[in-house]
């Protein structure tokens, strides 16, 4: 069978680059040092290179950040760890779990450092519903956990499977039951995103990362009150709780937290427990971070 062949037409790091096939598509290439001295270079597709292909302009923009933003560790693991997965599960998944849950694990490991880790809901479901990814992504915590000197809490593996089950490529025959849900969901992460970007004044940049793991964070706590589970306080006491969320909440903040909460009362009759509200929190003070690092990029770059 023959190879593929890329030339390099942009490089993005040392370990990321721009590149168009024989086809003229372009790609993105992940392999460690694959940059370096890279231009108009010509690489012949080997196992060691992970291959992007980007379906619109925004998919592309949102890679490239990532790639930007996500240290090669996190990235060079997740890359072997999907691989893997692919080849236990026999599943496909869409294009861009390496890139979200690279961001996931990069993130929980911070949190782990940083002592503001918490426990996922318990959700008996998604064991029930997906019991060989839950498997696979026990042992991937584990995994974690040896790679980068952390102990995360088994729990972790409940949201590395919704990250796996939310970017499963599915037949035609997906029953009607799980197209409700799916809908249900989409919609009430949109009014909770609307609620998000009525705060900021509505500028939050779609094609962003942020506003990508923003989508995905909202989405995980949408769909565990739906199906009647929580965030889990076990490994974090109340008085924990309080300190957390006093150091990650501002005036602002706390403004949207208690829309959302409003949201939810309103639509699902159900209220916000402590642990949903410091969830909310760090994601909310993330994006902040995020928009106010941008700006402040714009400004030295216009000559403030």
């Amino acid at each position: 069978m023959m190879k593929d062949i890329f030339k390099i037409t942009q490089v993005l790091n040392n370990n990321a680059v721009f590149a168009t096939n024989l086809k003229r598509e372009e790609m993105i290439l992940v392999r460690q040092g694959i940059g370096f001295n890279g231009r108009n270079k010509i690489i012949v597709d080997s196992p060691d290179i992970q291959v992007f292909s980007p379906q619109t302009e925004v998919e592309k923009e949102r890679f490239e950040q990532f790639i930007n933003e996500i240290p090669f560790e996190y990235m060079q693991f997740t890359i072997d760890t999907v691989n893997l997965a692919k080849s236990k599960l026999k599943l496909s998944f869409s294009n861009g779990l390496i890139f979200t849950l690279a961001d996931h694990i990069s993130f929980a490991v911070e949190r782990y450092r940083k002592h503001a880790d918490f426990d996922y809901m318990d959700n008996e479901e998604i064991k029930q519903f997906f019991p060989e990814i839950y498997k696979f992504s026990q042992k991937t915590v584990r995994s974690i956990n040896k790679k980068f000197d952390v102990a995360l809490n088994e729990s972790e593996a409940v949201a590395i499977t919704f990250h796996f089950v939310n970017s499963m490529i599915v037949d035609s025959h997906t029953n009607q039951k799980s197209i409700t849900d799916t809908k249900q969901i989409f919609n009430i992460t949109s009014d909770i995103m609307k609620i998000i970007e009525s705060n900021y004044g509505g500028k939050i940049d779609r094609r962003s990362i942020s506003y990508s793991r923003m989508i995905v964070h909202i989405r995980y706590l949408v769909t565990s009150i739906l199906q009647n589970s929580s965030i889990n306080d076990s490994a974090i006491s109340k008085k924990q709780i309080e300190k957390l969320l006093n150091s990650y909440s501002d005036s602002k903040i706390t403004k949207i937290t208690k829309e959302i909460g409003d949201y939810l009362r309103k639509k699902l009759n159900y209220d916000l427990t402590e642990e949903d509200q410091l969830f909310l929190d760090i994601h909310l003070t993330r994006q902040r971070l995020k928009k106010e690092t941008n700006n402040e990029n714009k400004y030295q770059t216009n000559g403030g």
